[in-house]
């Protein structure tokens, strides 16, 4: 069977427990340049406009990870004499807007949309999105998260099939960027209970994200930390108020698709294992 767990750290969904812990101080603050045949569209300067949903899907990675977003609007924009290609700022005109209003985290996002043209015999029109993400931890001024994308939609009008291909495009590229918000701002200490917890045995990421969404149901949990991902083992650490055993119990009775959990617990550790169920062996198919 052809393992894809190994795609692990790239597509790890959205679905880690929310702490208010988690984020430490942690602020962004989201600079945003959508261009298109319309114009463009940005969420920092004196000519920001509101944020849609094209921004909201853009900080749910950070607000997932318990990182609270900060405004740039109206703030004046620094000269920006090297940005990357498909971003509207460099990390130094970015990392100065961040500090001017606090933030410790700037998300450098471009997005450039363009006519793909009619479909043929039809009247659906196309729209073809290109979209850049850089994520910089304002402090160390080095980027902790960079990817790029490309996505297309038709749409009865062309306004719907550009939000459609910007929506799939910044899916894509920010895809494995919870992960790195997790590890690069690890949540400190806190006195309540901690669990370590092991994952081994998912041939794709659709088993862990199953166990984590039992996790973050389990009454009492209320963080969840990545500490290491790679191929055929996840290692988290988790908090929790109420004791190892109630955890163990949700694992086990968590649901996992074509499977089932052996989970075993020794003093304050968890380790958990994914049992796959065998496919039939079917007897070949012969003619006459």
């Amino acid at each position: 069977m052809r393992r894809v767990f190994v795609l692990l750290a790239l597509v790890l969904p959205t679905v880690l427990v929310a702490t208010t812990a988690r984020a430490q101080s942690a602020k962004a603050v989201l600079l945003l340049a959508a261009k298109s045949d319309s114009g463009t569209v940005v969420t920092f300067g004196r000519d920001a406009q509101e944020q849609g949903p094209l921004s909201r899907l853009v900080q749910a990675p950070f607000a997932s990870s318990g990182i609270s977003m900060l405004s740039a609007k109206d703030v004046a924009i620094p000269t920006s004499t090297s940005a990357p290609k498909g971003l509207p700022l460099d990390d130094a005109a970015a990392s100065a807007i961040a500090r001017g209003v606090g933030a410790s985290v700037a998300i450098v996002v471009g997005v450039s949309a363009a006519s793909d043209g009619r479909l043929r015999a039809t009247s659906f029109v196309g729209e073809r999105v290109q979209v850049r993400v850089r994520v910089i931890d304002v402090a160390s001024g080095q980027a902790i998260f960079e990817s790029k994308a490309k996505a297309a939609a038709y749409g009865a009008e062309a306004q719907l099939a550009r939000s459609v291909a910007s929506s799939k495009a910044v899916a894509k590229a920010t895809r494995g960027l919870e992960a790195k918000l997790m590890l690069h701002w690890p949540a400190p200490s806190k006195s309540q209970g901690h669990l370590s917890l092991s994952i081994r045995g998912a041939e794709s990421w659709r088993s862990v994200a199953s166990i984590l969404r039992s996790l973050a149901a389990t009454r009492g949990v209320t963080a969840l930390h990545a500490l290491e991902i790679g191929p055929g083992r996840v290692v988290l650490s988790l908090e929790s108020r109420q004791g190892a055993a109630q955890v163990v119990d949700s694992l086990r009775r968590a649901r996992i698709h074509n499977g089932s959990l052996s989970v075993q617990l020794s003093g304050s550790s968890l380790a958990v294992r994914v049992i796959m169920k065998s496919s039939p062996i079917l007897p070949p198919v012969t003619n006459g």
